[in-house]
């Protein structure tokens, strides 16, 4: 019976050195710091007298540390303009945000072929303007693309289809 009541004594003790040790290792990321992010998901359809649809659907999740500091996420691309049509996805290499507006880039996963050029990155110019009025959009989401890397501040603007906008786009401005 000692021995058993040792035993427990010797695993009860690691277990609480471990618990010191490993409370003890800081935590690489963010922690409670601030984070720069933009998030959404914002689709343009517009139908076309030849029964066609011409889409665009932009999906995105990217975040950094204050004023863009390791910056990461996902961009994905849909977009549909008959008969175009392309689909690509890319990790974010860079997040610029300025209170409501963010400006994002991501290299692709694979290079795509837009209106007959070769595109390795794309571009998002990303404005919140609050939340969906009446299943409605009021955000602004622009595209561009590229064969080269963007500039330091991510994007330049870009194009988007005029059309019924449905989603939602929310952007965080972390102050450094």
């Amino acid at each position: 019976m000692f021995k058993f009541k040792n035993s427990i004594l010797t695993v009860f003790g690691l277990i609480v050195a471990v618990g010191f040790v490993a409370a003890s290792i800081p935590v690489v990321g963010y922690g409670d710091s601030p984070r720069d992010s933009a998030v959404g998901s914002v689709r343009i359809i517009i139908p076309d007298q030849s029964q066609q649809e011409f889409l665009q659907h932009v999906r995105f999740s990217a975040h950094s540390g204050p004023s863009g500091k390791n910056p990461k996420g996902q961009v994905h691309l849909t977009l549909r303009l008959p008969p175009f049509e392309t689909v690509v996805k890319g990790k974010v290499t860079c997040l610029s945000v300025t209170g409501t507006v963010a400006r994002i880039a991501a290299k692709l996963d694979e290079p795509s072929t837009f209106f007959g050029s070769t595109v390795t990155s794309i571009t998002l110019f990303v404005v919140n303007n609050g939340e969906p009025k009446g299943g409605d959009s009021v955000d602004d989401v622009r595209i561009g693309s590229s064969n080269f890397s963007p500039s330091s501040n991510c994007s330049s603007g870009g194009f988007t289809l005029l059309g019924r906008m449905q989603g939602n786009v929310v952007v965080t401005d972390a102050t450094p």
